[in-house]
């Protein structure tokens, strides 16, 4: 089965991805999807290792929150 979702603007894509649980689980409605969603987020590095310059790195790592590079540190160690 699939299953495809349209988005009217980019801020509607951001507030899905910030709030969905569940992605291509085979769970109950309801899990959360660490793969689906950790997949999503290796396309990204991925995206941006490929497209960004290092003089543009200090700019990117300013839109992380403290919380975001404490987490991003901890999934990590």
């Amino acid at each position: 089965m699939s299953h495809q979702l349209k988005f009217n603007s980019f801020e509607e894509l951001e507030n899905h991805l910030r709030n969905c649980i569940h992605w291509n689980a085979t769970e109950d409605i309801g899990q959360y999807d660490t793969v689906g969603i950790t997949t999503l987020l290796v396309a990204l590095l991925e995206n941006l290792e490929e497209n960004t310059h290092e003089s543009q790195y200090e700019d990117l790592k300013q839109m992380l929150s403290k919380q975001h590079i404490n987490f991003l540190e901890k999934l990590l160690k």
